[in-house]
């Protein structure tokens, strides 16, 4: 309970912030969509069209569907996350967030793409990204507001404490958020897309 209630204050607290990287994540979407007009990818590119149990076995071979391919993914995604974190801190948050939008930017350019080529991006996006970004994408954005709290510590007010102390409580706050919250999301989030996503995709796309 006291757990919760932390996690409920903490979270509270970044809502401005979130609406922030919310924005951020909707112009990044945009922006793909946007570059899909202008750098088309050949349609041929965009064609699903192969044996279902072909396609398992590839993804078996790049660790989706097994315990490594979990951790390999969650590993990754925990560095991003600690990536922007770093930069964001000594930038306002401004280069964390746009590594956090750059991933949405790739999936408006790939749904702007398949629309372009006649295929339901609805269908394809909802297939391969959906059931993973349910959770991962509330991840992102605590993440992001998280960072853009802690970054912008430097030019808020300190009410009468140092600098250094005031950096010190916003990074306290962006560790709670992240333990508390973040990183139990992209847990989640990662063994659903090693573990489900695969399956759901090759049942939609492929009639596997």
């Amino acid at each position: 309970q006291v757990s919760s209630d932390i996690s409920a204050k903490l979270t509270a607290r970044a809502m401005p912030a979130l609406g922030l990287v919310a924005l951020v994540m909707v112009g990044g979407y945009a922006i793909g969509l946007w570059a899909a007009q202008r750098w088309t990818l050949p349609a041929e590119l965009l064609t699903m069209q192969a044996d279902p149990q072909d396609v398992l076995l590839h993804l078996r071979e790049l660790g989706f569907l097994r315990p490594e391919g979990w951790l390999w993914v969650l590993g990754n995604n925990l560095r991003a996350v600690l990536l922007a974190s770093v930069l964001g801190a000594f930038t306002f948050g401004v280069l964390a967030l746009v590594l956090l939008a750059a991933p949405v930017l790739l999936v408006g350019y790939f749904a702007g793409n398949l629309a372009l080529a006649g295929v339901s991006a609805w269908t394809v996006l909802g297939a391969l990204v959906l059931p993973h970004a349910l959770v991962e994408i509330p991840a992102a954005m605590l993440a992001g507001a998280a960072i853009v709290r802690w970054g912008m510590v430097v030019v808020s007010p300190a009410h009468g404490r140092s600098l250094g102390h005031h950096w010190l409580a916003g990074f306290a706050e962006w560790a709670r958020l992240m333990l508390g919250l973040v990183v139990p999301l992209l847990a989640l989030a990662a063994a659903i897309e090693v573990f489900v996503t695969p399956w759901i995709a090759v049942r939609v796309l492929f009639g596997g």
